[in-house]
């Protein structure tokens, strides 16, 4: 039974992020939707002076389109890395050139979508997972509708089991994916989720890290 999540792609999004990747044979970005100020795509948090602080990179709107993959970052977004490593020097002690790398990765791609997508796969492989990647917006898809365009994009891949963050259990019906027979279930991160992937990667050491993902959460139907 393959099992498929459909995620935005956010900026050095939270662990649970990364239990759903692990937890599903593949994971599709999902690209071609329309960005929001309100969403986690250009900013995020760490700790400073063991208070909750926010970064961010700022973006530079689109004139002819609105969608996750046609925005770009700020063109002074180096500025604002070396801003938010600066940051992390002053308040943070462990593994700074590791995530240095993955913050400065492909410095000459101002594409949000493919900035965040990358990183997010380089993490990901760092946790050795086996996951498959793919972005929407490489599907040709044709349905319009919430719903419609999920079960299209598991049909693509002849998937019958859909997962999504425990947030999407009020967001969606499950009763409307089981007339199509698909499976869902849920994943709800038992762990301190209020911080970005950087934060979890400059305190914990990269075996208990991969236990925290393997581990901590809980799975509803």
């Amino acid at each position: 039974m393959s099992k498929i999540a459909i995620m935005q792609p956010y900026l050095f999004p939270y662990l649970g992020y990364f239990q759903l990747i692990n937890l599903v044979d593949i994971f599709v970005f999902y690209d071609d939707v329309k960005y929001t100020k309100s969403h986690w795509y250009n900013r995020n948090y760490i700790s400073e002076n063991g208070e909750r602080s926010l970064f961010t990179f700022p973006v530079l709107r689109n004139s002819t389109s609105d969608l996750i993959k046609d925005i770009f970052y700020s063109d002074k977004l180096t500025f604002y890395k070396n801003k938010l490593k600066k940051r992390l020097k002053f308040n943070y002690k462990n593994n700074l050139n590791i995530v240095y790398d993955l913050i400065d990765y492909d410095i000459n791609n101002f594409n949000l979508a493919d900035y965040n997508i990358n990183t997010i796969i380089n993490i990901s492989k760092s946790f050795n997972f086996t996951t498959l990647f793919f972005r929407s917006s490489e599907l040709s898809l044709t349905a319009v509708g919430r719903y419609e365009r999920i079960i299209e994009i598991c049909r693509y891949f002849n998937c019958n089991h859909y997962a999504n963050s425990i947030g999407g259990k009020n967001l969606y019906d499950k009763n409307k994916f089981y007339d199509y027979g698909l499976e869902t279930e849920f994943i709800d991160c038992k762990i301190d989720h209020r911080f970005s992937i950087i934060h979890e990667i400059m305190v914990f050491n990269t075996s208990d890290l991969i236990k925290r993902v393997s581990c901590e959460y809980e799975i509803f139907k």
